[in-house]
């Protein structure tokens, strides 16, 4: 009698693992595509943006740090930079550029832009001179909406 409760019990246990195994597969596929989705979700977003890049100079025109697409810097004048993008945008993207306040509060400011990159100069505080300024930016080509 012992032996018959054994061997229905084992298959009991024997059953509820093969379920729970099951189960287990099941959520981790479910799982899967929840983050399958998340994520392709984010990347739609991202291409919907289209950002290019985003990076910090230095003053002297030296690229600190950078993300995205590679771009050089070509200082003109004193305070004077063009930012060159290594890949030309399809369209005139959005630049924003803020200074990294310099010499007594510097600012900088985006004076052109057009596909290939942009030109910021940098401005004393107060009288509103060239003077070379560290800054960083970020340019965005943001597509029309659908």
């Amino acid at each position: 009698m012992h032996k018959e409760i054994v061997v229905a019990l084992i298959g009991m246990v024997s059953a509820v693992t093969v379920s729970y195994i099951a189960s287990t597969k099941g959520a981790r596929n479910t799982a899967r595509e929840v983050v399958t989705t998340e994520t392709a979700s984010i990347v739609r977003e991202i291409e919907r943006l289209d950002v290019v890049t985003a990076g910090a100079v230095e003053e002297d025109g030296e690229v600190i740090r950078f993300t995205g697409y590679p771009f050089t810097v070509s200082p003109r004048q004193a305070g004077v930079y063009r930012i060159n993008f290594r890949d030309p945008f399809k369209d005139v993207p959005v630049v924003v550029a803020i200074s990294d306040g310099g010499q007594s509060g510097a600012t900088v400011e985006v004076t052109s832009i057009d596909v290939t990159g942009f030109t910021v100069e940098g401005r004393a505080y107060p009288s509103y001179e060239l003077s070379p300024t560290g800054f960083q930016f970020v340019a965005v080509h943001a597509r029309p909406r659908q």
